[in-house]
């Protein structure tokens, strides 16, 4: 039977990987206090600290400048389609989409009065879809959603932003009412997933992103260029966009507030992401080290 074993302490070398909304975010946006001493303290004892998100670059970029995230080294945004490095304030694009793809997406949002959003390097618009005289749609009235964090645009404005910019589509993205987003994502996955990647997040956001692209093989890019291995990564997330670096990366931590199959993809279930778990957990690696199963 595998026993748990130490291994050497600190943290030198190693990656610590966060998701960020039901992860290292509480519902606030926030982040515990002792999440926040215990990054500061990673960093000391030497590791390399990373957001991993779906949300696209200008959706984090806010809470750096706020100071909600500090003590951060790299963004790997929109599932893995963009890595930022903050030190430099330089954007490697792994990876974008067509037309074909937003085109698809903003029909299914603007037929079903869902939310839509569209990020690239340079621009993130939200339109919300509604036939309702208050402009938002009914079902929202029972979500839990920050509206002020949304950069709203009408589709014309949107479609002109992407035409001036002339940018790189990293994800476009649907969020439904939660009885009716896995049948949603499933209808996209129809749509679109022979030639994109669809996936289901959060429990309401349907994220499609370049074939191939995920936040594992954007930490496997970054950590090839720190010259890194993929298994010195400690991963910690919650949701079905991370379960793949939950499950390949050295150590994958779940929350206990994640998604079954979160939980099931990771080598460990750790507390509520509103409590202090993930610094408990990062002060555990430092002065315990980080555990290996031997036989």
């Amino acid at each position: 039977m595998p026993v748990v074993r130490r291994k050497k302490k600190g943290l030198a070398n190693k990656v610590l990987a966060f998701d960020l909304d039901g992860t290292i975010l509480r519902k606030d946006n926030t982040l515990h206090p002792e999440t926040e001493k215990m990054l500061m303290e990673a960093k000391r004892f030497g590791s390399t600290n990373v957001i991993a998100t779906g949300r696209g670059l200008l959706k984090v970029i806010p809470l750096i400048n706020n100071g909600v995230l500090k003590y951060i080294d790299y963004l790997v945004c929109s599932n893995g389609a963009l890595i930022f490095d903050l030190e430099k304030n330089e954007t490697t694009i792994l990876g974008s989409i067509g037309m074909d793809a937003f085109e698809v997406m903003l029909e299914k949002a603007k037929k079903d009065e869902l939310i839509f959003s569209v990020d690239t390097d340079a621009f993130n618009g939200t339109i919300i879809f509604s036939n309702d005289d208050n402009d938002l749609p009914s079902w929202l009235e029972n979500e839990t959603m920050d509206l002020s964090i949304l950069n709203r645009f009408t589709e014309d404005q949107v479609r002109v932003a992407l035409e001036e910019e002339n940018a790189s589509i990293t994800q476009v993205a649907i969020r439904s009412p939660k009885n009716r987003a896995v049948e949603n994502t499933k209808e996209m996955q129809k749509a679109l997933g022979d030639k994109y990647q669809v996936v289901l997040t959060n429990s309401v956001y349907t994220d499609v992103n370049k074939k191939g692209i995920s936040k594992f093989q954007g930490l496997l890019y970054l950590c090839q260029q720190l010259k890194l291995k993929i298994e010195d990564v400690i991963a910690f997330g919650d949701s079905g966009n991370d379960t793949e670096m939950l499950t390949k990366c050295g150590i994958g931590i779940a929350m206990g507030n994640g998604t079954k199959d979160a939980k099931e993809a990771a080598d460990f279930v750790i507390g509520d992401h509103e409590d202090d778990a993930i610094g408990e957990a990062i002060n555990y690696l430092i002065w315990n080290g980080v555990p290996v199963e031997v036989e």
